[in-house]
């Protein structure tokens, strides 16, 4: 195997825990003497490893692309939109003529397989159940994607997922290929640490995108309200996003909107906690391994979760609530407990840091993913 096409849709600029992670699988399988480009089929872009673009469409047709985004638009426009961001993938695969085809599962489409399967093999990555999750944006979203779901998938070369739980559930158990369980990782390297931030109050941060009922902003709202002592960052969702779900935030809750990789890293090192995915049962899901919460412990942060993790068992460093819908609101004293145990606390965020650097970096992960990767030719 000499050349991988990583594609990825979405918009990469709401995404920047993706690029992180994205990036990082492609240089360490760079490293391993495999050419790697990224396909960002819903932007009209191909980046190589570092980020940096290797080839792009023109603006108007780029704009064509994107426009699957704008919710305003009518249901057959949107599907135009999306038929576009396939058939650019399928030139750039053409193009490129990889030797296999990694991906993250993508809303499928009539004759789906013929894009992503253009030139060569394709893996799935399955990072969600997409009955649930698709069905939770629209009933029609939902059917659509039931319909047309198991062509893209049984003709792919294997499937990734990123946890035990849906490897083994209904959604999947009757695809018949090459299948394997390896979550999400992080290059720990990437990732500034710092021991002790010094700050005088409590300040926590979440990092979420747009539109996801199952991260439990309604639930961050609650905890910020009952400590108003405490200050709450939020990465992604704005304002906006909190009122349209009929959330009104209180006065210690601070916007950051979508910000850079970098700039990410550089408001969590004022971090004291982090928070990650708090109503992953919204989805009919219990085993995640979010990016936010790789960060989060590569920069040596604690945090509050709500889900079982793949690759992270019970640990000091985090607060693993249950995967209810009252979570937040029957532990609002428990919540506050750890936050002030670990809060200046060094030998806390020394601990996340080992752990992510043992058990979470990319340099181990990544390794199995290529592995299997290469099974599938």
């Amino acid at each position: 195997m000499k050349d991988i096409a990583y594609v990825v849709g979405g918009l990469w600029r709401h995404h920047p825990g993706l690029h992180s992670k994205v990036l990082g699988a492609a240089r360490l399988w760079a490293a391993s003497g495999v050419q790697v480009k990224v396909v960002l089929y819903s932007e009209g872009r191909v980046i190589d490893c570092l980020g940096n673009t290797v080839s792009s469409l023109p603006a108007a047709r780029a704009k064509k692309l994107e426009a699957y985004y704008d919710i305003k638009l009518s249901k057959i426009r949107r599907l135009a939109a999306l038929r576009h961001q396939y058939i650019f993938l399928k030139e750039v695969l053409t193009d490129l003529s990889p030797d296999i085809v990694y991906t993250r599962y993508a809303l499928p489409f009539p004759g789906i397989h013929q894009f992503f399967g253009a030139v060569c093999p394709y893996v799935i990555e399955i990072n969600s159940d997409d009955l649930v999750e698709y069905g939770l944006k629209s009933s029609w979203t939902g059917r659509f994607n039931r319909f047309f779901r198991k062509g893209f998938m049984r003709n792919a070369a294997g499937l990734c997922f990123i946890s035990r739980e849906m490897a083994t559930s209904p959604s999947f158990n009757w695809y018949r290929g090459k299948t394997d369980v390896i979550a999400n990782s992080i290059d720990c390297g990437d990732y500034p640490f710092v021991g002790s931030t010094a700050n005088d109050q409590v300040n926590l941060c979440f990092i979420g995108s747009p539109g996801q009922c199952w991260h439990g902003l309604d639930k961050i709202n609650l905890l910020s309200s009952y400590y108003p002592q405490w200050t709450f960052h939020i990465i992604g969702p704005g304002r906006d996003e909190y009122s349209a779900s009929g959330i009104q935030p209180g006065p210690n809750i601070v916007f950051h909107g979508y910000l850079s990789g970098q700039a990410s890293k550089d408001l969590l090192q004022s971090m004291d906690v982090g928070i990650s995915t708090l109503a992953l049962h919204r989805k009919s899901m219990n085993e995640a391994s979010p990016l936010k919460s790789r960060q989060y412990l590569a920069q040596g942060i604690p945090f509050i979760s709500a889900y079982d993790d793949t690759d992270i068992a019970a640990k000091d460093f985090v607060y693993q609530l249950p995967n209810t819908e009252s979570n937040v609101s029957d532990s609002l004293a428990a919540l506050g407990d750890f936050v002030i145990r670990v809060f200046r606390d060094e030998q806390f965020r020394h601990a996340a840091r080992a752990f992510a650097e043992a058990r979470l970096d990319s340099r181990i992960i990544e390794r199995k993913r290529l592995q299997f990767i290469s099974s599938c030719l």
